[in-house]
């Protein structure tokens, strides 16, 4: 049974890229922002249904995506919502990010 998808594959690869992009300005390692950016990639090219896919718990066999995206990628899906996102925002002025 596929649980309701809170927010669809567009919006949950637009939030890893601002991700990518805030852990750029905040100066973190080219590897950890590169990852951002490539399970962005992953997520909108998905052929199946992310909240089937969250739902069913495969997110880590995607390439590119452990266990610290899979838990970030599954709480933004099935709440609508992540905390770690509103973390790095509070760190900047909201033209940072808009």
């Amino acid at each position: 049974m596929t649980q309701p998808t809170a927010v669809d594959k567009a919006t949950v690869a637009q939030v890893l890229r601002d991700i990518s992009l805030l852990l750029q300005l905040q100066g973190e390692s080219g590897f950890r922002v590169r990852a951002y950016d490539m399970a962005a990639d992953r997520i909108a090219g998905l052929p199946q249904d992310l909240g089937t896919v969250v739902a069913e718990g495969r997110l880590e066999s995607l390439p590119g995506i452990g266990p610290a995206l899979a838990e970030k990628i599954s709480e933004l899906v099935t709440t609508g919502r992540l905390g770690y996102l509103e973390e790095l925002r509070a760190q900047f002025p909201r033209a940072c990010w808009s």
